[in-house]
């Protein structure tokens, strides 16, 4: 998979590595789920096996009206964590009277910091699917794994992080220069990009499907722009409920018999068409969101547009990346590595 040569890249390139840090038993996490906030969501904070194997679960709660959670941690956080967020109602920041239920949606995380907030948003869980898809064949430590994936798909963004917790985007901004502020608005550009699918495609479609798209490409691809051979379908169900959107939709929309979802088609969807990258139709979405009402009501109008990165976030062209030393994987003296491309930062 493309992944794996992306994230062994990113590794030689910044010389990733996880510092862990420990939480005792009294302490919280916050932060908000959002792909539009959602309410009533169960958020679970699991240990994460190396394997990829859910462990212990070490906190839940259940999110507020704006998203937003805390929860207390049940016992002390070591190493790598997954956090994720099933059910609870929100409505798309696009399409805002049409009430949607949550799937699931997931951060994956190498280490807990309790002063920081965290997020669970359709970009955290395009991460978080990435990770754990590339687990299995995978010669790094899987701390190494997740912060190279979650910079990587920032970088698709044009963000500097998607595991931050997102602004409510229904209450003003108050410094549309941060980084939540930038996430917010990707996530709301998102939600853009589903409204444009769904009118297009004649079918209910959500970020969340918008997500699984992106993450279903990024794996294949190493970016989310398409590949020449085009592999990476995603087909949607026909069938409403089983696509998250809540029994007060169905009626309002009757989805096609049929739908399959590309990132090309995605791509193609938005604005008059012309667009060729996700980078340029993701600023045709952006810039189609904030001149809503809706953008303008909370202030996310004046938040500058991410630029998304066009093409891989490394490239790589036949070279032999031989061994990884014990530098790179702690414990581990020396491991071959599959063969991947010439490694240069874009």
């Amino acid at each position: 998979m493309k992944i794996l040569a992306l994230v062994t890249s990113l590794m030689f390139i910044g010389g990733c590595s996880a510092i862990t840090q420990s939480s005792s038993g009294s302490d919280t996490i916050s932060g908000r789920v959002s792909a539009g906030p959602v309410g009533g969501a169960t958020v679970t904070l699991n240990a994460l096996a190396d394997d990829g194997t859910i462990g212990a679960t070490l906190g839940t709660a259940i999110t507020a009206a704006d998203g937003s959670y805390t929860l207390k941690l049940v016992a002390p956080v070591t190493g790598n964590t997954i956090l994720t967020a099933v059910n609870g109602i929100y409505f798309e920041e696009a399409t805002p009277d049409v009430p949607v239920t949550l799937g699931t949606m997931r951060t994956v995380l190498s280490a807990v910091n309790t002063s920081r907030q965290y997020g669970v948003s359709p970009a955290s869980e395009i991460a978080a699917s990435a990770t754990l898809a590339a687990v299995a064949g995978s010669v790094v430590p899987l701390a190494t794994l997740i912060d190279t994936t979650n910079t990587a798909i920032a970088q698709q963004f044009g963000l500097d992080d998607i595991t931050i917790a997102p602004l409510n985007p229904n209450v003003t901004v108050a410094d549309p220069s941060s980084a939540a502020a930038k996430l917010t608005l990707a996530l709301a550009t998102l939600s853009e990009m589903a409204a444009n699918s769904a009118t297009a495609e004649g079918s209910v479609i959500t970020s969340q499907d918008i997500a699984s798209t992106l993450a279903t490409n990024f794996i294949a691809n190493g970016s989310f722009d398409p590949a020449v051979s085009n592999l990476a379908n995603v087909a949607l169900s026909a069938n409403a409920s089983s696509r998250n959107v809540s029994a007060q939709v169905v009626s309002l929309v009757t989805p096609s018999a049929s739908t399959t979802l590309d990132v090309s088609t995605l791509i193609s969807n938005v604005g008059d068409g012309s667009a060729t990258t996700f980078a340029d139709a993701f600023a045709s979405a952006a810039n189609t969101y904030k001149a809503s009402a809706p953008a303008i009501a909370a202030g996310l109008n004046a938040v500058a547009v991410p630029t998304a990165n066009s093409g891989n976030t490394t490239s790589v062209a036949n070279t032999n990346v031989s061994s990884i030393t014990s530098s790179d994987l702690g414990s581990t003296t020396s491991l071959s590595a599959p063969t991947v491309n010439t490694i240069s930062a874009r």
